[in-house]
């Protein structure tokens, strides 16, 4: 579930999720294999990223506008877009209590380790 503001009353709406694995060969010999578009972003971007490393599952919330759309005869629709804020779902435990305390995410792991050592 997920909840939207709009602005003059928030609405609950179910979110469906939607594999985008593509199929990918270079050669008409070649065996198809599948693979999944990337979406670069850096920490200047979202500061957040800087809490999760390779392998990490990061959930997005993303804002954007289409730009342009595409559909031929025989073919899927297809959209551009482009995208304009972006946010973390999932964020990290030491995080979300940082931004509850009004803290950084140094502080609160500082907090944590002393409460650690008593």
């Amino acid at each position: 579930m997920s909840i939207i503001d709009m602005g003059f009353f928030i609405k609950e709406v179910q979110m469906k999720f939607h594999d985008l694995k593509e199929k990918s060969s270079n050669k008409p010999t070649e065996v198809e294999k599948d693979y999944y578009p990337s979406l670069y972003l850096d920490q200047k971007q979202i500061p957040e990223l800087v809490d999760f490393g390779l392998g990490d599952s990061v959930e997005f919330h993303i804002v954007a506008k289409v730009t342009s759309e595409s559909k031929r005869e025989g073919e899927d629709k297809s959209l551009s877009l482009e995208m304009r804020k972006a946010a973390i779902i999932n964020l990290k435990p030491d995080r979300v209590e940082a931004e509850e305390k009004g803290l950084s995410v140094e502080q609160i792991k500082e907090l944590n380790a002393s409460r650690r050592k008593k």
